[in-house]
């Protein structure tokens, strides 16, 4: 239970802007699992193999007074908070060859992206899936190599108002290559 966290509040004005202001109580409470495990149980050349992720399971509530704002509601999860958010990854990592090649798999529930004002209701973020991929080699001399591949599903973040969408963005691919020392 937190006292008085801090919330977004949108004020009137000729351009909407947010400002922020204490919330009469609030409440965020949870569980995660996580787990990860290596193939070499099975046979030992498979040791470098692995799998891992981790859940996390959230319920938010936070209740602002009536007079710190024109939020449309006064009860609401919090801004930000998603219901859950899973992890997955899975590939192969030999310290002894230095080679590691691991994808990874992230997804979050629904979450206010910004408070409802003037009875608009709130905007949401919807889930977004992503998947990464990350491999990197170590040389003899002493650098490794790392190449990085990001968002890979390429799709778009969702926001939603009153159950229409409303706005839709691309983040783009990436991808990265370091040279560490």
């Amino acid at each position: 239970h937190f006292i008085n966290p801090v919330e977004a509040v949108v004020k009137p004005g000729a351009q909407q802007s947010v400002s922020f202001a204490n919330a009469k109580a609030a409440d965020n409470l949870g569980v995660e699992l996580e787990f990860k495990t290596r193939a070499g149980w099975m046979f030992e050349t498979l040791e470098p193999l692995f799998v891992g992720g981790n859940v996390a399971l959230i319920h938010s509530r936070v209740q602002l007074d009536a007079a710190n704002g024109i939020q449309t509601s006064n009860t609401r999860p919090l801004q930000g908070q998603s219901p859950f958010v899973l992890n997955l990854q899975g590939g192969w990592d030999d310290p002894e060859s230095g080679t590691s090649v691991v994808a990874l798999y992230n997804v979050f529930g629904p979450r206010i992206a910004e408070a409802g004002a003037l009875g608009m209701p709130d905007l949401y973020e919807r889930p977004f899936h992503q998947v990464d991929v990350v491999a990197s080699k170590r040389l003899p001399v002493g650098i490794t190599v790392r190449l990085k591949a990001t968002n890979l599903l390429n799709l778009p973040a969702t926001f939603s108002q009153g159950g229409q969408v409303v706005d839709r963005a691309y983040l783009g691919r990436a991808i990265i290559l370091g040279v560490g020392l």
